[in-house]
């Protein structure tokens, strides 16, 4: 089954099939009917369930969608609006990336007026019970298809991003940072009563900590910078789900590879990568020992042939292939920009070889 398949692969076993991980909120309404025979407009949660079958998935983000759908179908019903298409449901705008912003933010300065233990006091127990009930009913949703993982979004340095924008972000940390500092000691905490939280949630055997701290061409600040205030802190905030026994799988956009031994003496067991990061280095040095996840390039999808897709899948297969806790994912996720027929091409291309090297690994 797909659930202890998921759990046998996060502690590096062998398995018949080689794992395979896949964010898939943005696909099109037509790629999931033609894949699944079911119409997400009328049946949206059984037919996202439906799609975790068909792909025959491991592990999951959280359980399957179950909002509401937009009528993309019908665009000038949304005119105006602060929002752009991602699959059948929306992105929204986002200032300046500041998508979890409470006010504006005129100016660097501004950004030390800022609490975060104002913006979110609750407490380690309180979040507890909102882990706890979110992955009961995303395993209730998913049972033994598929191993739902709790998440965090926002581990430490994606704060300055979410809260306040990247111009101000940038200046704040980079003209003050040891003011900044002091303000990342409040984001600590409250990421530290997250992630406490997350850890004691009984049943998954590990956890995302997600933390956007980088972007295409690559770290955002100095690797030092890094150094003195992010990685020495990530050490403690995934010590209680170490303490437990459970794998911490990192993930963030962007090309982070400048980080990944830092990340890995930190205590990450795994990472959540896009293309950007050198595939064959990270087998190399990392592909018998962590979990890796991510590879195919989701822009690759969006753009070939259906045999482009098959070569693309097949590309990544020849270099993570053999690591005990590799699985595949569209690194950009499963977008509504991917064509029904490179959608089933990406299909039949991962179901024919997870088999062929799940049954070499084995």
């Amino acid at each position: 089954m797909s659930y202890s398949r998921g759990v046998k692969r996060l502690r590096l076993e062998a398995t018949d099939l080689v794992g395979q991980v896949e964010w898939t909120s943005p696909i099109s309404r037509q790629a999931l009917m033609a894949l699944t025979g079911l119409d997400p407009m009328e049946e949206t949660e059984a037919a996202f369930v439906r799609l975790y079958e068909v792909f025959d998935l491991d592990v999951s983000w959280g359980g399957a969608p179950t909002g509401d759908p937009l009528d993309w179908e019908h665009p000038e019903r949304y005119e105006g609006q602060r929002l752009s298409q991602w699959g059948m449901f929306a992105s929204y705008f986002q200032a300046h990336g500041a998508h979890m912003a409470p006010r504006e933010f005129a100016s660097p300065e501004e950004v030390f007026e800022f609490d975060p233990l104002q913006y979110d006091p609750r407490s380690e127990d309180e979040l507890l019970g909102l882990y706890q009930e979110q992955w009961d009913a995303a395993h209730r949703q998913l049972g033994d298809r598929c191993l739902p993982l709790p998440s965090y979004y926002t581990t430490l340095f994606h704060w300055g991003i979410a809260i306040f924008g990247w111009e101000n972000f940038l200046a704040a940390a980079a003209l003050y940072p040891d003011r900044y500092a002091k303000l990342l000691d409040g984001f600590f905490e409250v990421s530290r009563r997250h992630l406490a939280a997350a850890a004691r949630v009984e049943g998954p055997p590990a956890l995302i900590s997600h933390d956007d701290i980088a972007m295409t061409r690559g770290l955002v600040f100095r690797p030092d910078w890094y150094r003195q205030y992010i990685t020495p802190r990530y050490r403690e905030l995934w010590e209680p789900a170490k303490q437990r026994g459970k794998k911490v799988l990192f993930c963030s956009d962007g090309n982070f590879q400048a980080l990944i031994p830092d990340l890995a003496k930190a205590g990450a067991d795994g990472f959540i990568v896009e293309p950007l990061v050198d595939l064959e280095w990270l087998a190399s040095e990392y592909g018998r020992t962590h979990v890796i996840i991510g590879g195919v390039d989701t822009k690759v999808l969006q753009s070939t042939t259906p045999e482009g897709v098959w070569a693309e899948v097949e590309r990544v297969f020849r270099i993570l292939g053999t690591c005990p806790g590799f699985f595949v994912n569209a690194s950009g996720q499963l977008t509504h920009l991917i064509s029904v027929e490179n959608m089933q091409a990406y299909l039949e291309a991962t179901r024919h070889f997870r088999r062929a090297y799940g049954t070499a690994g084995a």
